[in-house]
């Protein structure tokens, strides 16, 4: 596995989920099978693994690592928005642990092709999911200005939201913005050098997070899970912007997982024990890769009846 597909906080993640016994656990976002195939490692023989991945690429690859062992596991190609959906389908009516390793892989942003990077141009897409209808292509160049700057805003917590969704709609009418190259150009132009990059972070999570309706699928999950996860079962989120964050640790205080600030949070009657408040890699992981740095992690179990 090299750096673009290896995990971040691959030894905690696994102590906290490998609890004993037989059982069902659920890797949400499979990915390219690092986080799964450590955790297979660690639990019981008779334990079963359900891997969830929407990335066609994703879910052919863990197919192919854990060939040998399909017995205990079961890859399935579903937004993992839709878990309880895959649960029914797969005739399981509880779970002993969830993994959610949120955002997009090393992989995908590595690929020009798949349009995902600010860094490297290709054509605008940033789908998950290749078979799904809306690609950034479609948000860029067909959203309103007005539709535009409240993406920037709301998902991209960018504060020049409307000046940039404006220079993008005024660059559009003299012809399509066909990759992320460009976009990019735009972008830089219109902030001083030294806030280009967090800049073009935030506009490519705002347009990305919309295509895949990536908070949309984290409150559906968080809500639809609990009725499967056992007593004492545990979930572990490893979110990598504050907006996903902010849902977990709502969540895990028994409120409603949404993300805007101010609020009013809304009682959920989920009762959890923060096993872990707040996790980051250490100095030694963000030296072996600089990615790690933005990392968050938190874990909750279930505490019904406490």
């Amino acid at each position: 596995m090299d750096a673009a597909h290896k995990p971040v906080l691959l030894q905690e993640t696994v102590d906290l989920l490998a609890l004993n016994g037989p059982g069902t656990w659920v890797d949400g976002t499979m990915g390219w099978g690092g986080h799964s195939r450590a955790l297979l490692d660690r639990l019981n023989r008779d334990a079963v693994l359900v891997g969830i991945d929407r990335d066609g690429e994703a879910v052919e690859a863990c197919r192919r690592l854990f060939s040998a062992e399909s017995s205990r596991v079961r890859v399935i190609q579903a937004d993992f928005g839709r878990i309880h959906e895959v649960l029914n389908e797969l005739g399981i009516d509880s779970i002993r642990g969830l993994l959610l390793d949120l955002g997009v892989s090393g992989y995908q942003i590595d690929t020009p092709k798949r349009g995902f990077s600010y860094l490297v141009s290709g054509p605008l897409d940033m789908r998950m999911d290749r078979n799904s209808d809306l690609s950034a292509m479609e948000v860029v160049n067909d959203y309103s200005e007005r539709r535009l700057a409240d993406i920037l805003y709301t998902l991209g917590e960018e504060r020049a939201s409307r000046r940039l969704a404006r220079i993008i709609v005024e660059e559009r009418k003299k012809g399509t913005i066909k990759t992320t190259g460009r976009l990019a150009e735009l972008i830089s132009a219109a902030v001083p050098p030294r806030w280009a990059v967090k800049t073009l972070s935030r506009v490519f999570q705002a347009i990305r997070m919309e295509v895949n309706g990536e908070l949309d699928a984290l409150a559906s999950c968080l809500m639809n899970v609990y009725p499967y996860l056992e007593h004492e079962g545990r979930i572990v989120v490893i979110a990598w912007e504050s907006l996903s964050d902010r849902m977990v640790k709502r969540y895990f205080r028994g409120e409603w997982p949404c993300y805007q600030k101010n609020r009013e949070p809304e009682k959920t009657g989920f009762q959890f024990k923060n096993i872990v408040r707040l996790m980051r890699p250490g100095d030694e992981e963000t030296c072996r890769n600089s990615r790690a740095r933005s990392a968050r992690l938190r874990c909750g179990q279930k505490d019904e009846g406490s």
